[in-house]
């Protein structure tokens, strides 16, 4: 077997139209619920996106159709598929009830069509499990690079830092918004999170990929969640080996630190130098020092150009995320549907006009009290599933890399969700987070059983 075909079979379903179908509902991701509305349509892109979010109406019903006989048998249906399909039903029915808008109902339909595709995969395909992390990862991997370079682009056409863009009009790639500079730091992240369970690293070009390409785009987004969230992930995977959980060990803490941080670091730095400001700063500040030289005068002149490298910050420690959650509790507890069903969807916009910024109170305020006990019964699944399966982590022999994998999502993707939404509404923190869940869920006691014979 050649190498195209051996990475085709990786990837692909041996079902190529199941492929296509995950391909199209991925395509889904940034589709904006405004295009839903065709009569503000002006060209070919807007067009093109919506038809990428009409489209998710057929998948549904096909997936529906698909499910059908798993359905007919509870027994075979993963604990997580019925608490998620449980949470979007309720945001249906909520939004519907409230003054929301209901073409925010696309959100929940590309929700739905995550799980149903799932839920036929983890029980109708599980030998093909991986391709959907595989086929997805590879799909983020392209998106990051090609807004890598536009990020770079902006740093050194526009004077602008990495941080930032939202709304900001795309130069290079064919969307019609960049995402924010939070949401490439999270893909960068999760890409890190891959590479460290799944790829070879004593390989020279992995490792190098992985320090120069995908860890620098954590720093230089500067998201402090992201980079705290990092941080957290390296002492982590470091000091594992002191409470036995040796298949989250990667090497010693002197070593992690110094690849993994102090070297993409200085990268990241040295990148920032290349704002044109900045460099007008240094060739200022040289022609200074040689005009100093020349006249024998030492007194510097304060030089006019001013470098740059971190970005403004805001007169708000949390930016202004505890005043938005406090507004957001005050306007879900006015109204009695509120408090028990919530708003649907997209509450928090709905309600205060900005994000929740935090994924339990978006459980809170788009489905209310059923919600957040729909909410608690997820945490508490993936608890006991961690405890029950804790071996995985504790023994060479039981060493799954999807489950390591899963681990290291959700403990990033958890804590991400105390500062954003994340995996609580449509995402790619949500489509992780599923992955994640369904993973740590998937039995592996066969794999288990293989390592302990070899």
């Amino acid at each position: 077997m050649n190498k195209i075909s051996y990475y085709y079979n990786l990837i692909f379903f041996k079902d190529f139209y199941l492929s296509i179908l995950w391909l199209v509902i991925l395509l889904g991701i940034n589709v904006n619920v405004s295009y839903l509305n065709i009569s503000n349509n002006e060209n070919l892109l807007e067009w093109t996106y919506s038809m990428r979010g009409y489209v998710q109406f057929v998948i549904l019903i096909f997936l529906i159709y698909k499910n059908f006989f798993i359905f007919s048998d509870l027994r075979n249906v993963n604990n997580f598929f019925i608490l998620f399909f449980l949470y979007n039903l309720v945001q249906i029915y909520s939004l519907i009830l409230s003054n929301n808008d209901n073409y925010n109902i696309i959100y929940n339909i590309l929700a739905l069509n995550i799980i149903l595709f799932f839920n036929i995969i983890f029980i109708k395909k599980k030998k093909e499990v991986q391709k959907i992390l595989y086929f997805f990862i590879l799909l983020i991997v392209f998106i990051y690079l090609g807004f890598l370079v536009e990020y770079l682009y902006n740093l050194i056409i526009k004077n602008q830092l990495f941080y930032g863009h939202h709304s900001s009009k795309s130069s290079l790639m064919p969307v019609i918004n960049m995402p924010r500079s939070s949401g490439l730091g999270r893909m960068a992240l999760l890409i890190f999170l891959f590479c460290i369970t799944f790829v070879d690293l004593n390989k020279i070009k992995n490792k190098l990929f992985l320090i120069f390409v995908v860890i620098p785009g954590i720093f230089l987004t500067q998201s402090r969640a992201i980079v705290g969230i990092y941080v957290l992930i390296i002492l982590v995977i470091s000091f594992s080996k002191y409470f036995k959980l040796i298949n989250l060990q990667f090497n010693d803490f002197k070593k992690n630190f110094i690849i993994f941080v102090i070297v993409p670091l200085i990268t990241s730095v040295l990148i920032t130098q290349l704002k044109p400001s900045n460099l007008d700063y240094y060739k200022n500040l040289y022609f200074k020092k040689i005009n100093i030289d020349n006249t024998k005068n030492f007194k510097f002149n304060k030089i006019e150009t001013d470098i740059q490298i971190l970005r403004n910050q805001s007169p708000s420690f949390t930016s202004y995320r505890a005043e938005h959650w406090k507004d957001l509790i005050k306007k879900t507890v006015q109204s009695t549907q509120s408090i028990l069903i919530g708003n649907g969807v997209q509450a928090d916009r709905f309600l205060i006009k900005q994000t929740a910024s935090n994924a339990t109170l978006y459980f809170y305020a788009s489905s209310g009290v059923i919600g957040l006990l729909i909410y608690v019964m997820i945490i508490i699944n993936i608890i006991k599933t961690l405890v029950k399966k804790i071996n995985y982590l504790r023994k060479s022999s039981y060493k799954d890399n999807n489950f390591t994998f899963a681990v290291l999502v959700i403990f990033a993707l958890l804590i991400r969700g105390i500062v954003e939404s994340s995996y609580a509404v449509f995402s790619i923190d949500y489509i992780f987070f599923i992955i994640a869940i369904y993973f740590i869920n998937y039995d592996t006691k066969a794999q288990s059983k293989h390592h302990n014979h070899r």
